[in-house]
């Protein structure tokens, strides 16, 4: 696995992953796809059909794993950024990664 470009506003530590996924977030009835395009144990960069704003919270179901609670922190028009509210191990983030190859 290697590490994706990053823009110079980029000031995480942890490794990202490429990782081209359709997905699905959801918040109360209402479900958008998405596409991942990259991960780490603590988020995800999507790209959104639809414009979501920075705060909002939503559930991601990713391969694998049962959905995942995360938070944008920032948009960039239909790229945005999410964190988990809870991380993921590294172990179910290697699988994650590999299944998708």
């Amino acid at each position: 696995m290697s590490m994706t470009n990053q823009s110079p506003s980029d000031n995480r530590s942890l490794q990202r992953y490429p990782l081209v996924v359709d997905a699905q977030i959801r918040t109360g009835s209402t479900r958008t796809m998405v596409r991942i395009v990259d991960i780490s144990v603590s988020g995800v960069r999507l790209q959104a059909a639809r414009s979501l704003r920075e705060g909002e919270a939503f559930w991601l179901k990713l391969p694998l794993i049962e959905a995942r609670e995360i938070r944008v922190a920032w948009v960039n028009q239909f790229v945005v950024g999410c964190e988990f509210l809870q991380p993921l191990h590294p172990s179910v983030l290697e699988n994650i990664v590999n299944s998708a190859r």
